[in-house]
């Protein structure tokens, strides 16, 4: 999954089909510790809300970048240079 794949919905095309990430889990990277390897996506917001700058890249982040919020994890899929930023609260 990249991170210009994902739409300002929530949406993956995988190019063979779509997946709404806000009815799906997905999977937690193994670097991050967290209770369950893979958490279900409560909802998502406009990144550029909560976080002005991409962390990685530094560029401003466009309204169409979302915030996903996971039960303990925040993912940012940054397409500004396409990483999937993940955030543990």
């Amino acid at each position: 999954m990249a991170a210009v794949d994902i739409d300002s919905n929530g949406v993956w095309n995988s190019g063979k089909r779509r997946v709404d990430l806000l009815t799906a889990k997905l999977p937690i990277p193994e670097k991050i510790i967290v209770v369950n390897d893979e958490e279900a996506c409560l909802f998502l917001v406009q990144a550029n809300e909560y976080i002005e700058f991409c962390p990685e890249c530094r560029n401003k982040l466009d309204d169409d970048i979302i915030l996903l919020v996971l039960e303990t994890v925040r993912l940012l899929p940054a397409k500004c240079c396409n990483r999937m930023m993940w955030f543990v609260e």
